[in-house]
């Protein structure tokens, strides 16, 4: 993975022949996740570092990525009074893709907290920073891109109407997807809306059945019906997809469907989920002989 981002540094687009990945399936992703956090949380500090290392990586690179674009886009606009109906949606798709990217980014710095809390970490071994420093970074960005799309909007006026829409429905599902796990830990610094977080934790304590992950997957998607089928750093996001894939028991990715090829799991999964079993193996070994 560290070799996969060297060609990031700079704003430089990544290698045109590695897999492209849409941000819309890593939303659907950290749904997955949240739904299996209490497996996630099995995976060791060490590996679970390793990998939020690498996430932060990646992350910080394509912030890089998406701030070069919104540049470049910011002086086209400035200097032209019209730009071609291609630039346009390019514009569009890099402003989709930093606003729809959002969500996972701040489920996956929800997740981190969760571990952190349920492993005990102690402070040298941490990781939720990291989440959060990306979640930081990524508001930065997304309010540089909500800047861009008042100026690209003079000249595509629909352009705003979709955009605002998607951040409204993305802001909501945030924090729908992190108030499953306010109850552990304090959430606040990922979410929108705080106050919405504390209705949504009195309206599920009162629910006698939460909805499946399918139900969930289903409204996500309905939310993101509007989406392109183009993203702009897809190759990034294929490297995130992997790390979060990382992250899931292997029978998790049999309860959803998605166009995603499963070869993309890094090669020590099934090593990770041996382990855990062997652990819990001598646990019940070591029980029954007490």
């Amino acid at each position: 993975m560290k070799g996969s981002t060297k060609s990031y540094s700079h704003g430089v687009a990544p290698p045109l022949n590695k897999p492209a990945m849409h941000s819309s399936q890593l939303n659907v992703l950290a749904v997955v996740l949240q739904a299996n956090v209490d497996a996630m949380s099995a995976i060791s500090v060490e590996r679970m570092s390793l990998l939020a290392q690498q996430y932060w990586t990646i992350s910080r690179s394509r912030l890089s990525f998406w701030n070069h674009g919104l540049a470049f886009v910011h002086k086209t606009l400035a200097q032209s009074a019209s730009v071609s109906t291609a630039f346009a949606e390019r514009a569009e798709q890099l402003i989709e893709e930093i606003l729809l990217s959002q969500l996972h980014g701040r489920v996956w710095g929800g997740l981190l907290a969760y571990y952190d809390v349920r492993r005990g970490a102690g402070a040298d071994e941490r990781v939720w920073g990291l989440g959060l420093s990306i979640a930081e970074g990524h508001a930065e960005t997304a309010e540089r891109a909500r800047d861009v799309l008042l100026t690209l909007g003079r000249q595509q006026a629909g352009a705003v109407v979709r955009q605002e829409r998607l951040q409204r429905r993305m802001e909501r599902w945030t924090d729908r997807l992190l108030s499953s796990l306010a109850r552990v830990v304090d959430v606040r610094p990922f979410c929108f809306d705080g106050q919405r977080i504390e209705d949504l934790v009195e309206v599920q304590g009162k629910m006698s059945e939460l909805p499946t992950l399918s139900l969930l997957i289903g409204g996500l998607q309905a939310a993101q019906l509007e989406v392109g089928r183009d993203g702009f750093a897809g190759p990034m996001n294929h490297d995130l997809g992997c790390l979060m894939l990382g992250c899931l028991p292997l029978n998790a990715l049999s309860e959803f469907r998605m166009n995603l090829d499963i070869s993309i799991m890094r090669t020590d999964q099934a090593t990770w989920e041996m382990d855990c079993l062997l652990e819990r193996a001598l646990c019940l070994d070591l029980a029954a002989s007490s």
